[in-house]
């Protein structure tokens, strides 16, 4: 290849790589005393508190809002992780971008249906129904290549995705915190660009590792 240096890497496989299974709770410093938790008078929220470490839940939205270990903020109180089904859009997601403008993918509201509380094997195990959906949908006007291309909202239209997510998060000993989710919609045909969850971390945490694959653009 008249492109590439001698030894480049064209491609490459994974393979599966068998580890023991992960057991929540089963701690490391199994002699620790399990969180206690608490609702907060002021806010409402509810606290699990241990050794040298708070989490911090908000029972509207149905996620974690803060999480402090020796003191210090691991994300931003307030922003912690929401579920995201949006991106940044590229020239080749004009086939589908549009449909996720329409269903208002961009701006998300999160409530919670219900919460259970259990002490399970030492953990504290804090679990959620949370409905996600916008208000309204949208339409972009102009070109996706134009510095003038703008959103504008249709609020007159309610026809939008409706995501149900079951989670359930654990809090151990040892203060490591555990999220699982289930997470379902009203629209399994809509294609998404994204389906995860996103929080905004200090701005004193500015060192990152990327595991994209390169040098060429990755996603």
């Amino acid at each position: 290849m008249l492109w590439a240096e001698k030894g480049y890497v064209a491609c490459e496989d994974q393979m599966y790589l068998p580890v023991p299974e992960f057991v929540e709770g089963q701690a490391h410093h199994s002699g620790r005393k399990a969180p206690k938790y608490f609702t907060d008078k002021k806010t409402g929220n509810l606290i699990v508190k241990g050794r040298r470490f708070v989490a911090e839940f908000d029972l509207a939205i149905g996620t974690l809002t803060a999480l402090k270990y020796r003191g210090k903020d691991v994300f931003v109180p307030g922003q912690g992780p929401e579920l995201n089904a949006f991106r940044a859009i590229i020239n080749n997601d004009g086939w589908a971008a549009r449909g996720w403008f329409e269903n208002g993918l961009h701006n998300l509201f999160h409530s919670a249906a219900g919460m259970i509380v259990e002490e399970k094997d030492g953990c504290v195990e804090v679990s959620f129904e949370v409905l996600s959906r916008a208000p309204f949908g949208s339409h972009l006007e102009g070109s996706t290549a134009s510095p003038s291309c703008s959103i504008v909202d249709d609020k007159d239209k309610l026809d939008v995705i409706s995501f149900t997510s079951h989670v359930t998060w654990t809090v151990a000993r040892d203060g490591s915190v555990t999220l699982r989710s289930k997470i379902t919609s009203d629209k399994p045909e809509l294609p998404l660009g994204r389906l995860g969850y996103v929080m905004r971390v200090p701005a004193s945490m500015d060192h990152v590792k990327y595991y994209g694959r390169g040098p060429e653009e990755n996603y």
